[in-house]
């Protein structure tokens, strides 16, 4: 008697991946495996179940099987993408029932939530914010209704967004968030996610707590009164981290912590200290990317201090100015607490970074660069710039906002987002804020500039040495007086400056794209290369346009700073030392009378004197390139430099991406050492040599 085959539930949360390309670390499919085990528990053993991320496997299941439910995610990174994959799956299984759900879904206006259910007829039901026992909710609808669409909606199960047959009518239900986190089996625990940990392309990623307790508008995290925040026990949090320590079978070195605000609770310093245990005793996490709380004092420090080899510590700032603030519901961050925290962690030896985002309502230009040139002030690491982004799901992007706050937004491709698979071609596209009443368009493209300059002269550290010759002027003044005058530079800089102003403002279009063809996905895929990294590597790297900026710049600097000249040429002589030239060139050596090793090795904090730093009589100095980062750039011998920059960006955190552009070791040339050495023979020998010390090394 042969056995009834069970009803197949895929969960699918579609990432572009691409054969033959290398793709970066995707985190694990933890959102759908989430309902996976939910469906497991109230379901258990009726259903076989598989959790897709790879749209090519994707496809290959749903040619090849015949699946009675789909669950789909909806992220503006992939909502193009798995709504092509649905309308497919809907000619191949017309009753195959089809739910999506994820935060790119704008509840707040009826109008657009019933346009979108009719626009995609490909999905059945559309569920807002935590899914677990909404989803269940339509399993057993279908269940109970032999998963006929009609039938099951019809039932109206709770929780759901759905047109009614009957009715024609647009359902929106929703129903209370999970009262306890806990009720959600863990996919990890379950075996949910062991072929991932087997996957090094994959990144393990856990939640210990969810929600977000504040409601900026530009975010769709805990804006529409989501914003209750709940926990995972510290059980189940440190059982999950247990179980993928002990079941890393990639050895992947990666870590994502999917909170929105980690350190918002007491128990994550105990977290911190457990990722610090599991690095000094298993060697894992590497790296932990994750998002820290936005208003947390100290204890968020004291995380920072605890993982700083393990993560970047940003401050999420988003704008200095107080009336932004308030527009975008974020004024009760304080501009008290934000200054502690940067002079914390400058203290503790952390590195700190400032988030801020430009073309924000209510932000005028000049408003944006004050609050530049305020944080600066405090001594901070570096700057993330980000355009506004209008998110389906985020207040700011409703009509009434657009509206209040003459906000007009252009349409661009999001970098990676593209992707051919059989009949499928995909691209994703972001609304970028390009004007608002109190910006134009073309000072947003300044800024974007303003974004490129600063990125390059500050956050990648590879020419912040020339703050030395700055005296009193602000870093910040340096770079405005650059793009003031960058037309009166010589040729290939301006040059280079023209061609990224043209390229950022081409790169918008009005309308979002629809009917993408092949050739347009396989042109993005073969030139996918954001602005910034491209520029960057055409600036450091293209002929004749490092020596014209240097011109450039020391002509400048000349200008607005009280410096000799000889410490101007030491200086800039000592970046183009440092600038890996990507030949394979281990070494690299200087003469100068800039003292570089006491300049770098200075004491936090220290007020920067240019007679500290400078010799009477020059030293020869040796520029090293770890074997780590030499490895990493022989794999990408066959791209060009922009690409190579490019996938540095990627793989690389701000300052590993620094090291792999420059030589990031230094020593002092000179020193000798006395050691013993042998014949060829290999009998032992009185005869010793000097040899140097490279690196730390004896060779």
């Amino acid at each position: 008697m042969s056995v009834k085959a069970k009803p197949k539930l895929f969960l699918a949360d579609l990432s572009y991946i691409n054969k033959g390309k290398e793709w970066t670390i995707i985190p694990f499919p933890l959102n759908v495996s989430y309902m996976a085990a939910y469906v497991q528990k109230r379901f258990p053993d009726i259903f076989d179940i598989r959790i897709f991320k790879e749209p090519e496997k994707f496809l290959d299941a749903i040619t090849n099987e015949k699946p009675s439910i789909v669950g789909f995610t909806n992220y503006i990174w992939n909502r193009n993408l798995t709504l092509k994959f649905a309308k497919h799956l809907k000619e191949l299984h017309p009753n195959c029932i089809t739910i999506m759900g994820g935060p790119n879904y704008n509840f707040a206006e009826l109008d657009w939530v019933e346009q979108f259910m009719r626009d995609t007829p490909q999905i059945d039901f559309h569920i807002e914010g935590e899914g677990e026992p909404k989803f269940a909710n339509v399993v057993e609808a279908c269940l109970k209704n032999e998963s006929v669409p009609s039938k099951v909606k019809l039932s109206k199960p709770a929780g759901c967004c759905f047109i009614e047959p009957s009715t024609d009518r647009c359902v929106i239900d929703t129903v209370p968030r999970i009262d306890s986190l806990d009720d959600i089996p863990s996919p990890y625990q379950t075996g949910l996610l062991d072929e991932f940990l087997a996957d090094p392309n994959y990144c393990p990623i856990i939640e210990t707590n969810r929600g977000c307790p504040y409601l900026c508008t530009f975010c769709d995290w805990g804006a529409m009164g989501k914003s209750k925040s709940s926990l995972f026990s510290m059980e189940r949090v440190v059982a999950d981290l247990e179980y993928i320590v002990e079941n890393n079978v990639s050895k992947t070195p990666y870590l994502y912590i999917g909170d929105a605000n980690f350190g918002l609770f007491p128990r994550d310093i105990e977290i911190a200290k457990l990722l610090r245990k599991y690095k000094d005793t298993k060697g894992f996490p590497e790296n932990v990317y994750l998002y820290f709380a936005k208003n947390s004092s100290e204890s968020v420090l004291k995380i920072a201090e605890l993982i700083k080899d393990m993560t970047n510590f940003s401050l999420s700032r988003q704008t200095q100015n107080p009336e932004v603030l308030k527009i975008i519901k974020r004024d009760n961050i304080s501009l008290d607490t934000f200054n502690k925290l940067a002079a914390l962690g400058k203290s503790l030896g952390v590195s700190t970074f400032v988030e801020l985002i430009y073309t924000l309502p209510g932000e005028s230009k000049e408003s944006f660069y004050n609050g530049v040139r305020e944080i600066l002030k405090q001594n901070v690491d570096g700057l993330h710039f980000f355009p506004s982004m209008l998110f389906d799901g985020a207040e700011m992007a409703t009509n009434a906002s657009r509206k209040k706050y003459g906000l007009k937004g252009e349409w661009r491709f999001i970098d990676g987002c593209a992707g051919s698979y059989g009949p499928i071609n995909s691209m994703e596209f972001e609304e970028i804020i390009t004007e608002t009443d109190v910006m134009t368009r073309d000072e947003h493209m300044e800024l974007r500039l303003f974004h490129f300059i600063e990125n390059w002269l500050i956050d990648s550290k590879i020419y912040k040495d020339i703050e030395i010759l700055l005296g009193d002027v602000e870093f910040v003044d340096l770079i405005f007086d650059l793009i003031a005058h960058y037309e009166s530079a010589p040729i290939p800089f301006r040059k280079l400056v023209e061609d990224f102003l043209h390229e950022a403002k081409t790169e918008f279009t009005v309308e979002k794209p629809n009917n993408i063809t092949k050739e347009q996905v396989q042109d993005a895929i073969g030139n996918s290369v954001k602005l910034n990294p491209l520029f960057q590597a055409k600036l450091l790297h293209e002929p004749g346009v490092r020596d014209a900026f240097h011109k450039f710049l020391k002509e400048r600097i000349m200008k607005i700073c009280d410096t000799d000249e000889k410490y101007v040429d030491a200086v800039l002589e000592h970046i183009n030392h440092k600038i890996y030239p990507f030949d394979g060139s281990k070494t690299n050596e200087l003469t100068t009378i800039f003292d570089v090793l006491a300049f770098k090795n200075r004491p936090l904090g220290k007020k920067i004197r240019i007679s500290d730093y400078f010799l009477d009589k020059p030293k020869t100095f040796r520029y090293h390139k770890k074997n780590t980062y030499q490895n990493f750039i022989k794999s990408m011998e066959n791209m060009s430099l922009p690409k190579k920059v490019y996938e540095i960006c990627l793989h690389f955190s701000q300052e590993n991406y620094t090291l792999t552009l420059t030589y990031g070791d230094i020593k002092e040339m000179g020193n000798e050492i006395i050691v013993p050495t042998y014949e060829n023979t290999n009998k032992k020998s009185e005869t010793r040599r000097k040899i140097r010390l490279e690196d730390g090394w004896v060779t």
